[in-house]
């Protein structure tokens, strides 16, 4: 039998006819009605990036309305009218095929972030957080400081070494060194009367010359990460080896593998995620639907009453690439 039983689209972009019937992903699927197609995608469980091209596909023949959120390896088949999957027409495996020729590949130009924090009990906040991307590379860092001065709690110091250590990081790819110098820059700006940070972490990826998503950090913080398509296991990462001793302690590096990396977070040790284990972690990161509801799950879960320090947790998803359909005879760029 040569009949197209479904059209299956990676999330990479590549786009495979499947003429055995047995096309079914590993683990169970949800199946969705598409006017006379069915849109296979794998069930919750599974941690993959977003499927864009399937997305743009799904808009491209709804003709109307936001697309769903697919994610992972997404197939198209037939739809008889009792919704039981069947073999495609020839007019539909061209229509699934154009709009998936059209969609757009740009790289990405953001990140899907979102941070939640609880309050201190004791003192004015002194977390911070930055993000940054440099755009002759596309480079990405996302730093996570924690700073105290006694007369403003520190939050003012604390944004000001997150956003000087993320714009120095995204544009050199170089987080231990960046933690480095900031360091000495502290340094010195203590002894003029500003605040010192407490700790800091500096995450890096997206970087043109390599596949790794690369940590740097000095002092409490910690950090997660969720491999692609594990289900409930978060990795908790501690350091591949400490650096020297800094004026704060140990600084540490750690390198990760980016392509397999689905989501990361962040978190100050006020945040207090030292106290859940790493598979609660995990579980949270695995069922939410995105990092603005993970981040405030993991702050709530690892709330302490009574705390005597902010607590901030940062989740980013660093494979989001944003949905922006090219305009009709508009070249990739």
């Amino acid at each position: 039998m040569n009949s197209v039983f479904a059209v299956r689209v990676a999330v990479d972009g590549a786009v495979r006819l499947v003429r055995d019937p047995r096309f079914a992903a590993p683990g169970p699927t949800l199946t969705t009605p598409l006017g006379h197609l069915l849109v296979h995608t794998p069930a919750p469980g599974y941690t993959p990036a977003v499927n864009h091209v399937a997305r743009h596909i799904w808009a491209t023949l709804a003709g109307s309305g936001a697309p769903p959120m697919l994610r992972g390896p997404v197939l198209f088949t037939g739809r008889h009218p009792d919704t039981q999957p069947r073999p495609l027409d020839r007019d539909l495996i061209h229509a699934i095929q154009g709009a998936a020729h059209r969609a757009p590949l740009a790289p990405r130009r953001r990140c899907d972030l979102s941070a939640a924090s609880t309050p201190s009990h004791v003192h004015a906040g002194s977390d911070a957080h930055s993000v940054f991307r440099d755009p002759r590379t596309g480079r990405w860092a996302l730093a996570l400081c924690d700073a105290r001065d006694g007369r403003t709690g520190g939050a003012g110091v604390a944004a000001h070494h997150a956003a000087r250590l993320a714009s120095e990081t995204a544009r050199g790819g170089d987080p231990l060194g960046a933690v480095w110098r900031r360091l000495r820059a502290a340094g010195a700006e203590a002894r003029e009367g500003r605040g010192m940070p407490l700790s800091a972490i500096v995450a890096t990826w997206g970087d043109p010359e390599s596949d790794v998503v690369r940590l740097a950090w000095f002092g409490s913080n910690q950090a997660f990460r969720l491999p692609v398509g594990t289900g409930a296991r978060a990795l908790g990462l501690t350091a591949d080896e400490d650096v020297h001793a800094g004026p704060l302690g140990p600084v540490a590096y750690r390198e990760v593998p980016e392509r397999t990396t689905a989501w990361l977070a962040l978190a100050t040790d006020g945040a207090m995620l030292h106290a859940l284990d790493a598979h609660h972690v995990g579980e949270i990161l695995w069922r939410s639907d995105s990092p603005k509801e993970a981040a405030g799950i993991l702050a709530r879960d690892g709330a302490h009453p009574g705390a005597g320090d902010e607590g901030t947790v940062v989740v980013v998803d660093i494979h989001h690439r944003p949905y922006l359909p090219r305009k009709e005879g508009e070249e990739e760029k």
